[in-house]
């Protein structure tokens, strides 16, 4: 549902700002961390799977920067 959800953002033409976009996230997530950062490890999985896909790589590009935004960097190699 996170992952669905940050695709969503990510193909937005407007977009949104970046604290809207976290907001939305962590509400997706129900207010767990953990579970946007394990949306996250399986947008990279599908970006491993398929780089050439501009939707995965929005969708893996959206949950960084909301994940950023509230606080915790990703990390490369990271598992969730």
């Amino acid at each position: 549902m996170v992952w669905q959800r940050a695709v969503e953002l990510a193909a937005l033409p407007n977009g949104q700002s970046p604290p809207e976009v976290a907001l939305d996230l962590l509400r997706a997530a129900q207010r767990d961390a953990s579970t946007m950062a394990h949306a996250m490890a399986l947008g990279r999985t599908r970006l491993l799977a398929d780089g050439g896909d501009a939707d995965v790589a929005g969708g893996v590009d959206v949950l960084e920067r909301a994940i950023r935004f509230l606080g915790t960097r990703p990390r490369t190699g990271d598992v969730a």
